[in-house]
């Protein structure tokens, strides 16, 4: 198999896990074998975490086609995606970053200055990835996982509009404070502790307050609002139950009712389409810090 890594000293991974295969007429390389086996240790020490403390996660997206769809990954897929309860969601940020240790870190706009994503991402800080033709970071920039936090909604269209209408301007002053203040990191600094109305820290608070507001009750959806694009309401009944679906050599925790969430957010999701990944073109390092990476390209 070559160079073993700790990760693969400390999981059980399969024989042969790591070379490059076919996958139903799509090629995964060695490469992204050894990223998708990085992923999947940060899963089962997230897992690990949520168990110990009784908190809800559920495959989302991609990761949720992929365990209904193919038992393991999408084979032109490049990351694990993974949802919460808003209230699971919070436990986690409270105990994530005491609970994960080195290599790992728990990442969200309070561990991490440089992050402006509103929602947590788990790297590994031995290793990097970065976009195509990218030479700067601002953050911990090791692989991921994402974990979306699943936020109620009015479900009256009259409601949802309302509260969609705040959430998203408070989004979008948040995201221009981050957008301003990152092109001056000293200024950044100083507003992100004493200037309140320029802070994202502080506009991230209330952006967060705002989303709990919503109780989930049964005139309520979930919805991952916190993304950019278009956000579709779920039935909270889908997710009252959780099954375990097979996902490479785990079982991981889905929706019972995850073909009400597919079908909602993919319509036909049982027919292969194999479409660009989100992330545009992402290199990898498995084998150095993104520190390391930083560190030669500045010098």
């Amino acid at each position: 198999m070559g160079t073993t890594y700790s990760y693969q000293e400390k999981r059980a991974f399969p024989d042969g896990f790591f070379q490059a295969e076919n996958r139903g007429g799509y090629q995964v390389s060695a490469l992204m074998k050894q990223v998708w086996g990085i992923e999947l240790d940060m899963l089962q020490e997230l897992l690990r975490i949520c168990e110990k403390h009784n908190l809800r996660i559920w495959a989302d997206g991609g990761t949720l086609i992929g365990a209904v769809r193919h038992k393991g990954f999408i084979p032109w897929d490049d990351d694990i995606d993974l949802s919460m309860p808003r209230a699971d969601y919070d436990k986690l940020q409270e105990i994530g970053p005491d609970e994960l240790k080195a290599p790992y870190f728990f990442q969200t706009i309070h561990t991490d200055p440089g992050y402006t994503h509103r929602h947590i991402q788990i790297r590994h800080s031995e290793t990097a990835v970065w976009k195509q033709g990218q030479k700067t970071y601002t953050c911990n920039s090791g692989i991921f996982i994402d974990i979306f936090p699943l936020d109620a909604m009015p479900a009256d269209p009259r409601g949802f509009k309302k509260h969609y209408s705040k959430v998203s301007a408070l989004k979008r002053r948040l995201r221009f404070v981050q957008r301003v203040s990152m092109k001056f990191p000293k200024l950044y600094a100083f507003c992100r502790e004493h200037v309140p109305f320029l802070s994202d820290k502080k506009l991230f608070g209330k952006y967060e307050a705002l989303l709990r507001s919503v109780s989930p009750e049964r005139k309520a959806a979930w919805t991952e609002i916190t993304f950019n694009h278009a956000c579709p309401m779920y039935p909270v009944n889908s997710y009252r139950e959780t099954v375990y679906a097979d996902f490479e050599f785990l079982k991981l925790p889905i929706p019972a009712d995850y073909d009400s969430v597919l079908t909602i957010m993919y319509g036909d999701y049982m027919t292969p389409a194999q479409i660009p990944s989100g992330h545009g073109t992402l290199n990898y390092d498995v084998t150095h810090s993104y520190k390391e990476i930083l560190k030669k390209w500045t010098e």
